[in-house]
C-alpha cells in the first residue's frame, strides 16, 4: 500500500513512486473590482483574500527574493531619518539639517509615534506591497495630529468606494483566515479635504498603479513562478534525502555460523533450537550495527575466516561486509534553480553584486563595481519609495500641525578609501559615482 509523507503544507511525497504532489490554488486576482455589491464591505485582496500572506510565505522561502528585499530595505532607509529645513537658493533646494531638541513638540510627536519602528515597518510594507497603512490620531484639543501608528499592510483591507463624496472605511484583521467581525477593527479612511474630521483615520500611501484602484501589484511579483520553481527544487532535494534508503554496508553472515554457535544437541526441542539461533542472530546484528556506526568507529578493521571446499577448491560461505556507495545526484535540478534565481533577481531590478547572490559561474564584482552600482541604485531607485513612505509625515502631519520641518532619509554615499578613509559619507553631491579627484584634475 502506498504511503504519502507530508513535506510542507499542501506538498506530499509519494514514497512508492518517488513523486512530489502538491495541491495548488489558482491565484486569480480580483483586479480593480468596481462592483460595490456583495455582502462584505471590504475588497478581497486576491481570490481568497489571502494574497499578502501567500506572498510573504513564498518570498520567505526564497533566498534570492529575501536577499533582494533586504538590500532594498536598507538602501531605502539609508542612515535613517534626517529632519531638515528647506532653503531655496539660486533656484535650488538646499536641505539644512536641524537639531530636534530645538523643536520639542516635534520631538515628542516622534517619540510617542515610535518613529524608528514605524518607519522601518512602513519601508517593509512598501517594498512588499508598494503600499503603507498609517493611522493618524487626533489630539485631545482636536486641532492637531497627536501621533501616528503603523498597521502592517498584510492586515489591512480597503473598504469599497461607493461614491466620489463618500469616505470609505478600512478594515484591519491580524488573521484574515478568520473574518469574524469580532476580530476586525474598522477605521475611517483619511479625508484629505477635512484632515481632522475623525478622531482616528487610516492613511494609505501607495505608488500609483496602472489598473488597480485598491491594491498594487509590485513588479517583482512577476517572478512568482520563478520563486515557485526554485522553492520546489529544494522541496524535491529535501524529500529525496528524507525518503531515500541510506544503505552504507551490506553484511553477509553465513547461516552455518549460527548452526555452529547453537548446535542442535544442546536443545531439547526444535522450538528451543530455533529460538536460540534467532536470539543469537538479533544480538549479533545489533553488535555489528554499533561497530559500523559513528565517527568513533571509523577506520576499524574487520577480520573473518573462511574454509575451502576440499572437493571443488572454492571458498565456503564466510563473513563479508560490502561497502555500498550512496550517491545522491541533484545536479539535474541546478540549472532550473539558477534560471529561476536569475529571473527573480531581474524582477527586483537589483544587481546580484549588491545582494551577494551567486549566479552560476559568474564572479562577484570588485569593490569599485559594488560602489558604483550601489550609488547608482540609491540615486535612481529610492526616490519614489522614500517619497511614498514619508508621505504621511511630510504631506499630512507637517501640513496639519504647521511645522516648518521636513523629513528625508539620509543617503549613504560610498567612496574610495583615498577620498574617505571610512569608505562612505552621508548626503552630499548629487552624482557621487564620479571621482572628485578626476574632476579636480
Amino acid at each position: 500500500m502506498s504511503e504519502l509523507k507530508e513535506i510542507t503544507h499542501g506538498v506530499h511525497f509519494g514514497m512508492a513512486s518517488g513523486t512530489i504532489m502538491e495541491t495548488t490554488r489558482m491565484a486569480v486576482e480580483p483586479g480593480a473590482m468596481e462592483d460595490t455589491g456583495g455582502t462584505k464591505p471590504w475588497i478581497d485582496w486576491g481570490s481568497d483574500n489571502l494574497l499578502p500572506q501567500r506572498i510573504i510565505d513564498l518570498a520567505g522561502k526564497n533566498e534570492t527574493t529575501m536577499n533582494a528585499l533586504n538590500f532594498k530595505f536598507k538602501a531605502h532607509y539609508g542612515h535613517g531619518l534626517m529632519p531638515h529645513k528647506r532653503i531655496f537658493e539660486n533656484g535650488k533646494i538646499i536641505k539644512e539639517p536641524v537639531d530636534l531638541r530645538a523643536y520639542p513638540e516635534i520631538e515628542d510627536f516622534l517619540w510617542q509615534s515610535d518613529i524608528e519602528n514605524l518607519i522601518q515597518g512602513s519601508i517593509k510594507d512598501f517594498e512588499f506591497f508598494h503600499t503603507t497603512a498609517t493611522e493618524l490620531i487626533k489630539s485631545k484639543g482636536g486641532n492637531k495630529i497627536a501621533m501616528m501608528q503603523r498597521h502592517p499592510m498584510a492586515w489591512v483591507r480597503a473598504g469599497k468606494i461607493k461614491g466620489k463624496k463618500s469616505t470609505p472605511l478600512h478594515y484591519v484583521n491580524q488573521n484574515w483566515e478568520n473574518d469574524d467581525p469580532k476580530n476586525i477593527s474598522v477605521i475611517n479612511a483619511f479625508d484629505r479635504f477635512d484632515p481632522l474630521k475623525f478622531d482616528r483615520s487610516l492613511y494609505l500611501a501607495k505608488e500609483p498603479s496602472l489598473d488597480r484602484i485598491y491594491y498594487n501589484t509590485p513588479g517583482w511579483y512577476a517572478s512568482e513562478n520563478a520563486m515557485e520553481v526554485s522553492n520546489k527544487v529544494w522541496q524535491f532535494i529535501i524529500a529525496n534525502l528524507d525518503n531515500s534508503v541510506n544503505i552504507k554496508f551490506h553484511v553477509k553472515i553465513p547461516q552455518e555460523y549460527f548452526l555452529a554457535m547453537c548446535p542442535r544437541e544442546r536443545y531439547k526441542t526444535e522450538d528451543e533450537w530455533y529460538a536460540a539461533m534467532k536470539s543469537a542472530e538479533a544480538e549479533l546484528k545489533k553488535n555489528m550495527d554499533e561497530m559500523l556506526a559513528g565517527s568513533e568507529n571509523a577506520g576499524k578493521t574487520f577480520f573473518s575466516k573462511f574454509a575451502v571446499d576440499p572437493v571443488t577448491g572454492k571458498p565456503m560461505p564466510g563473513w563479508e561486509i560490502d561497502d555500498i556507495k550512496n550517491e545522491t545526484n541533484h545536479e539535474a535540478f541546478l540549472p532550473a534553480y539558477q534560471a529561476s534565481a536569475m529571473a527573480t533577481s531581474t524582477a527586483h531590478n537589483v544587481d546580484p553584486t549588491l545582494t551577494g547572490i551567486q549566479l552560476g559561474n559568474a564572479k562577484s564584482g570588485s569593490g569599485s563595481d559594488f560602489r558604483e552600482k550601489f550609488n547608482g541604485y540609491v540615486q535612481l531607485h529610492t526616490w519614489v519609495p522614500r517619497q511614498t513612505t514619508l508621505e504621511p509625515l511630510n504631506n499630512v502631519v507637517r501640513r496639519v500641525n504647521g511645522w516648518e520641518i521636513y523629513f528625508d532619509y539620509q543617503n549613504i554615499i560610498l567612496e574610495t578609501l583615498d577620498q574617505n578613509k571610512s569608505g562612505f559619507r552621508e548626503e552630499g553631491e548629487k552624482t557621487p559615482t564620479t571621482s572628485n579627484k578626476s574632476e579636480a584634475a
